[in-house]
């Protein structure tokens, strides 16, 4: 029940953390339970700030209205960077641009070692100024290297720049922490213009030896080997 859960967190070790990501779990959960969870953090948590985010998204990113209210609001620099990062999300699909930079700038400021800080500041950057998002995925992946994500946003970035040696490395390591067909496709349109298509393809056969069951994997293969004359 939500009383007891909201007790278990007041007194647990780890509330602050509890607290945070309950948020994120508060957006995702299903319509079904999402009154009870809410109604547990309620209780459990008595930032005014952080009470009127839940009632935000708990319809899910339809009042924008309230989302950039709670981004002006003073209370919204000293929350969280978990927290932040969801705020930060949801106006991105209003497209608050406006909004999104100044709670990410700060937030940055404040914690400059956040992984999702960083990360979501090089995002919003990489079409626009993908130089300005390097570094900020730079950051991710010292903070976070085992992110094949930021890897994968980082080689992207450092392609925009021109910087196709940077984009090769960061798209190996993004491919040798997760062997996903995007990033091999990508490896591949990377070093075709430099003669090194063997090296795509025998990435992508060790991903197809785990015999994936959707097309897309499978999907140029058969018509990379022929190209390259090897027909075994």
């Amino acid at each position: 029940e939500p009383a007891e859960s909201a007790a278990a967190i007041r007194n647990s070790a780890i509330r602050d953390t509890l607290l945070e990501f309950l948020h994120d779990w508060l957006y995702w959960v299903s319509d079904a339970d999402r009154a009870r969870v809410g109604a547990a953090v309620d209780e459990a948590d008595d930032d005014e700030w952080r009470r009127a985010y839940r009632r935000a998204i708990a319809v899910k990113d339809r009042d924008p209205v309230k989302l950039k209210a709670l981004a002006a609001a003073p209370g919204a620099a000293t929350q969280p960077p978990v927290v932040l990062s969801g705020l930060c999300g949801s106006l991105l699909i209003h497209n608050h641009r406006a909004e999104v930079q100044a709670v990410l700038s700060e937030a940055q400021r404040r914690h400059p070692g956040d992984f999702w800080i960083n990360y979501l500041l090089g995002h919003f950057w990489d079409e626009e100024r993908p130089q300005l998002a390097i570094g900020y995925f730079r950051a991710a992946v010292a903070i976070r290297p085992n992110s094949d994500q930021a890897y994968a946003k980082l080689a992207k970035a450092l392609r925009a720049t021109g910087d196709a040696e940077g984009a090769i490395d960061a798209v190996r390591k993004a491919i040798e922490l997760n062997p996903e067909i995007s990033l091999v496709k990508d490896l591949a349109k990377l070093l075709a213009p430099r003669g090194g298509l063997e090296e795509a393809r025998v990435a992508w056969e060790r991903l197809l030896e785990g015999k994936p069951s959707d097309h897309q994997s499978w999907y140029g293969y058969a018509q990379l080997c022929l190209f390259l004359g090897n027909e075994r």
